[in-house]
């Protein structure tokens, strides 16, 4: 929705109260519809000139990421938005402008960036999920993963850190929520899985291993060989999770099998991309 102030067009949102789940047939969730949230096109009970005031300083800081000329000037503008935000506590759900702030924190996450411009806006995500809270993540992920996912992989040491936190406290209590970006959610994750020597490894096995917890098991491997099948860089961290996770048992009873190996989420097509993989070692991987 989008409201006149002065010679602009302010768009904004505001947290709905609820959320819904629609499960499919057999306990397996969907991912949540867009009719499963309350529309956002409601009108904010907010107005007057102190809610107009709020929009017009959100709106000056967003304009002057353009006249940015080095990281420096990033990290001084994204410390002025939190500032602003901090002023006007009494507008806790509201974030006028999501969409573009979304972006800007997205360009701030740029991997040519500097670590201290990633982490100040890290840190401005964590301002902004204190606001709108797990419903208001849960209703636009869209304007957010698409800053925090691609950063992980090429993120600094002390950046990745900051980031699993971040994961681990604001995604993974979405549950099922979650399913909507759960293939770039893995995306992002599986990197994580490429050596076992990082200090990484271990908390990157966990964060799967919550998230398989916490979505669905056939959704989330669903997702995994989605992956497998579309992404080369991580099919031999997913191969590797797999035989870690994968039943002990010999013969794996089938409703394992059909848990870990989904019938509608190509899983032969992915196992075939893995054995005509250019790389020798995510071949040798799939036939182990």
């Amino acid at each position: 929705m989008s409201r006149s102030t002065g010679s602009h067009s302010v768009s904004y949102w505001m947290a709905p109260d609820r959320i819904g789940t629609p499960v499919q047939p057999h306990g397996v969730p969907s991912a949540p519809s867009p009719t499963s949230y309350p529309s956002p096109q409601t009108e904010l009970p907010y107005s007057g000139p102190k809610y107009a005031a709020f929009e017009e300083e959100v709106l000056a800081v967003l304009q002057s990421f353009d006249r940015a000329t080095d990281w420096a000037d990033f990290i001084d503008l994204l410390q002025r938005f939190m500032v602003v935000l901090r002023r006007y506590p009494q507008f806790p759900a509201a974030v006028p402008s999501l969409v573009t702030v979304g972006k800007r924190l997205a360009q701030c996450c740029n991997p040519a960036l500097p670590s201290g411009v990633h982490i100040k806006a890290l840190e401005v995500y964590q301002l902004l999920f204190s606001r709108i809270s797990s419903i208001g993540l849960a209703r636009n992920l869209h304007i957010f993963c698409s800053g925090l996912f691609p950063l992980f992989s090429q993120a600094s040491t002390n950046v990745k850190s900051v980031l699993i936190d971040l994961y681990e406290s604001e995604f993974l209590r979405l549950g099922e929520h979650l399913l909507p970006c759960l293939q770039g959610f893995l995306l992002a994750l599986l990197p994580g899985l490429e050596d076992e020597t990082s200090v990484f490894y271990g908390r990157t096995m966990r964060l799967l291993n919550k998230t398989e917890r916490r979505t669905h098991r056939i959704a989330f491997y669903s997702s995994l060989w989605r992956c497998v099948l579309a992404s080369s860089h991580v099919r031999l961290p997913a191969l590797h999770y797999l035989q870690a996770r994968l039943p002990a048992s010999v013969p794996v009873p089938p409703d394992k099998v059909v848990e870990f190996f989904p019938l509608t989420a190509g899983v032969l097509p992915a196992l075939t991309a893995c054995l005509f993989d250019s790389n020798i070692l995510v071949q040798v991987a799939t036939k182990y």
